[in-house]
């Protein structure tokens, strides 16, 4: 058991005879040495609790400039968790619960105890007030760990619904200066190609910093304190630059007390200021360096060793939210090659289609565009649209098998050469359905030609068999091909195209498909030439669809008298 450390007792009483009681108890009731200062008055003793706080106070609530409870409450104001034991004259229960309630930490009524009780009730005061001071920061420290690890965790959680990296920047950034004082805020990363050190967001006051630092170069064997982490992949804390950076030449090693030996500080003379002290964390993820998170402060010392391992962890959280940045960006930078590569894939298909066809150049494109904007309107999600732009473009693949001479024949077509037009959907279907489109694009392209009252080829499918994007394809088929001029007939007219629609609503064609292609015209001012050259077309579209009309007899005869007619 070593030995008791002096108690340093202030006694605050204005009656010089118990004061002299009070010090010869003081001698005998402890054990080991007691140093006793005393005074007379409050203000005295508020002067000397500033200077020197006691390890208790034997306080008499009856002094020249302060009377009765108020006494502990300004004495309490001062020095919080200071040992009071109240002294007074008056042997009364409530005034002694009351000096409780208010801090003091025991109540003693003069002439009512002796050296032995005296000395007892300090000491036990003395280790009360340990205890309490002991649980307290126990419990401030648990609610200081429990309110940083759920603040990881929501960090964590929140870094996870971005790819954005400006986001990811802001969200640290906040989550940090929530946790840990800083005047300065950086984030760099380390480019191992370039071997330099961008750093890529600074905060400065709790603000984003709209200059850019300048980088540095990473030095392997050298002493700046981001090199210095990122080489050693290890945390650094700096209490105070001005006594760290010490024998520049030296490599850097991490030295007791958070000093650094042949430490280089590199900032501008605009950033001294702020760095006093500081904390750099290096940003790993799966082992592998990203960069470091750095804070400084102007106070020297403001950091402790727990702060420092705060600050790893967020670093490797943002690490990681950030590296899946950089894999989603890598990642959409090479969808979108590989979306050009297939959009130009299906372009080429698109016109070798057309190819053997001069009249009907460019018609699968201003189907598509046609096509799209229907989807659009009727509110179909991305993927949907995506499915009918693609479908569009091909539709009309079949046609390859189909001989020139009948592709471009500029009269009438015989009932043996319209089936063989006919076929074409079948062909496209067999051609496409060995491709693994995410997209039902084989199935959609053999049902363009059906009609919803089982009037179309080649299944004569009905009502619901036909999708919903077969459904609009066939539409935009419709109007282009009767829209657009031919070399063996004028175009019919977007009126005429846009009355057989609406004729055949309910009946061959989709209601709502129906009526929005009627609105992009009618109410959006849709135009095919709008960004699409002209285009030629075959007519077995329009055959089909004016066979369908009811009520339009004339317009019928018009059509087949001139024109390769399906029926």
């Amino acid at each position: 058991m070593g030995p008791i450390q002096p108690l340093n007792i202030l006694l605050v009483e204005d009656n010089p005879a118990d004061a002299r009681l009070i010090e010869s108890y003081l001698g005998r009731g402890i054990r080991g040495s007691v140093e006793l200062r005393t005074c007379k008055r409050l203000d005295e003793a508020l002067d000397l609790v500033r200077r020197q706080p006691p390890d208790a106070v034997l306080l008499d609530l009856g002094l020249p400039d302060s009377q009765g409870l108020e006494t502990i409450d300004r004495l309490a104001a001062r020095s919080d968790g200071l040992p009071v034991v109240v002294l007074t004259g008056r042997h009364d229960e409530q005034v002694a619960l009351q000096a409780i309630r208010r801090g003091a930490q025991d109540y003693l009524s003069k002439g009512a105890f002796d050296a032995e009780l005296l000395g007892r009730t300090i000491r036990y005061a003395v280790e009360r007030s340990h205890a309490e001071k002991s649980i307290r920061a126990s419990q401030k420290r648990y609610r200081t760990l429990l309110h940083r690890q759920t603040t990881i965790n929501d960090l964590a959680l929140a870094l996870g619904t971005t790819a954005d990296v400006g986001r990811i920047y802001r969200t640290l950034h906040t989550y940090v200066d929530d946790l840990l004082p800083a005047d300065a805020f950086v984030i760099s990363h380390f480019d191992r190609e370039t071997r330099m050190i961008r750093p890529a967001c600074v905060a400065m006051s709790s603000q984003e910093h709209d200059r850019v630092l300048p980088e540095i170069p990473f030095t392997a064997d050298g002493a700046d304190a981001q090199s210095l982490v990122i080489r050693t992949k290890q945390p650094l804390r700096i209490d105070d630059w001005d006594v760290a950076a010490v024998g520049a030449q030296e490599n850097g090693r991490i030295v007791p007390a958070g000093r650094v030996e042949g430490l280089r500080l590199v900032i501008s003379d605009e950033w001294r200021g702020s760095n006093r002290s500081a904390l750099l964390a290096p940003m790993l993820c799966q082992g592998d360096i990203l960069g470091a998170l750095q804070l400084q402060c102007r106070k020297p010392n403001a950091y402790q060793e727990e702060d420092l391992s705060l600050l790893s962890g967020l670093a490797n959280v943002a690490a990681i939210a950030i590296h899946n940045a950089q894999l989603v960006k890598e990642s959409q930078i090479q969808a979108g090659r590989l979306r050009a590569a297939f959009d130009g894939i299906i372009e080429t298909i698109s016109a070798a289609a057309e190819i053997r066809d001069p009249y009907t150049a460019g018609h699968q494109k201003r189907v598509a565009h046609l096509a799209t904007a229907i989807a659009e309107t009727l509110g179909l999600d991305q993927n949907s649209v995506e499915s009918v732009r693609i479908a569009s473009l091909v539709h009309d693949l079949g046609k390859l098998g189909i001989p020139a001479e009948i592709l471009t024949k500029p009269s009438r077509l015989t009932d043996t050469e319209t089936e063989i037009i006919k076929t074409h959907t079948g062909a496209a279907y067999r051609i496409l359905r060995s491709i693994d489109f995410p997209w039902p694009i084989a199935e959609t392209v053999y049902q363009h030609h059906e009609r919803l009252d089982g009037s179309g080829y080649p299944r004569g499918l009905r009502g619901d068999e036909v999708s919903l994007e077969a459904r609009i394809i066939g539409v935009a088929d419709v109007v282009e091909a009767m829209a657009s001029h031919r070399p063996y007939r004028p175009a019919l007219g977007l009126e005429a195209a846009l009355e057989e629609v609406r004729a055949n609503i309910g009946v061959g064609f989709d209601t709502s498909v129906g009526e929005a292609c009627l609105a992009l015209f009618e109410e959006r001012g849709f135009d095919f030439d709008r960004n699409e050259e002209r285009t030629r077309d075959d007519e077995d579209a329009v055959g089909l669809a004016a066979s369908q009309s009811r009520g339009s007899n004339r317009l019928y005869r018009h059509v087949t008298t001139n024109t390769h007619s399906l029926q």
